[in-house]
């Protein structure tokens, strides 16, 4: 075995490698013939917090962390992100260069929201609120707004006033809401005075999950609310 430096232009950078060969059998006795042991390859590190990612038309191989190392000839590559409903990133190129075996270059790609998964949070929270709304009692169940009332089971209608903002976590796994208003009106009875009709706001603010499995969204209240 032997090694030769070989040099190149890449992105208009020299770059500089030693490759590994080796002699083979002469042809026709007198020409002498070489082959390379050791092609000249580089890794790519790629990391991408949310979707997948494909170089030159294959899948990036993403571990559960949302890492991968690909081996590759010294270039210039386009890491191009995955298509997806609920998210979208831009392009990100890498220069892959350097000895075999050594870091020849990271990219990240930036996933984000898109507008047609904040369409769909958007209309199940309001299904989940409607749904808070549609019980009759001072305390609904699993509901981010209750109000007292005396007795317990006097019963209460429900109403939603304004509707909350929401605001995606950039990960996608998670929102809050907030700025929302609910309405409550029931008969009070009071201790020393006539039954009176009375409405009474309170404010929408909580948090919750979101669960995407394909096409399918699952959003859901993880029980904190002020």
């Amino acid at each position: 075995m032997r090694y030769i430096d070989v040099t190149y232009r890449l992105d208009g950078v020299e770059q500089s490698a030693s490759l590994e060969v080796e002699r083979l059998d002469n042809e026709w006795l007198v020409l002498e013939r070489w082959r390379v042991a050791t092609p000249l390859l580089t890794e790519v590190f790629v990391y991408a917090d949310g979707g997948g990612a494909r170089i030159g038309g294959v899948d990036v191989p993403f571990d559960e962390s949302g890492q991968a190392t690909v081996a590759v000839y010294p270039g210039a590559y386009d890491v191009e992100p995955a298509s997806s409903a609920f998210f979208e990133a831009v392009p990100v190129r890498v220069i892959a260069a350097g000895p075999a075996g050594f870091e020849g270059g990271a990219a990240e790609i930036d996933f984000r929201p898109t507008s047609a998964l904040q369409d769909e949070v958007d209309a199940q929270v309001k299904a989940l609120l409607d749904g808070c709304a549609e019980q009759t009692v001072g305390q609904p169940e699993d509901c981010p707004f209750q109000v007292y009332v005396y007795p317990d089971d006097t019963p209460v209608t429900w109403s939603i006033a304004t509707y909350p903002s929401i605001e995606i976590a950039e990960d996608g796994t998670y929102f809050t809401a907030s700025e929302g208003v609910a309405e409550a009106t029931y008969i009070d009875s009071g201790f020393f005075s006539d039954d009176e009709e009375v409405t009474e706001e309170r404010d929408i603010s909580f948090s919750g999950g979101i669960e995407i499995d394909g096409d399918a969204v699952t959003v859901t209240s993880d029980g904190y609310w002020w």
